[in-house]
């Protein structure tokens, strides 16, 4: 498995930068916006998202290759970083494309939408 870090993705649209040592390598990036997203591209058969959630957290939209996107809650009523937030199903060997987009949406718990993106861990 390789780890890797936000560093790696392609970002579309408003994020900004948070940095604590809790954080894989010591930061990550997060939006509120609504529509804003980011890319990772991938050789693997399984991909794992970790990122921070918490009570101002919102719903992400993920999908994989341009597939159907499934709903992803980063609402959580105590704050953790690294939360395994999403595993794929096992895929076919190659090269994959993953996208991670702020819905806007929220959980009726959560007071923000804010999504993070922190750590990709791929399986070869």
């Amino acid at each position: 498995m390789t780890k890797y870090d936000e560093d790696s993705y392609t970002f579309s649209g408003t994020w900004a930068a948070s940095a604590d040592p809790a954080k894989f390598n010591g930061d990550d990036r997060f939006t509120q916006t609504a529509g804003s997203y980011y890319t990772f591209s991938f050789t693997g058969t399984k991909v794992q998202l970790y990122a921070a959630v918490a009570s101002h957290h919102g719903i992400a939209a993920v999908s994989i290759d341009g597939g159907a996107e499934v709903d992803v809650d980063f609402y959580a009523a105590t704050r953790a970083e690294q939360h395994l937030s999403y595993t794929s199903p096992t895929l076919t060997a190659g090269t994959h494309l993953i996208k991670v987009r702020n819905t806007g949406r929220k959980n009726t718990a959560s007071t923000g939408t804010v999504i993070a993106a922190d750590r990709i861990d791929v399986t070869s």
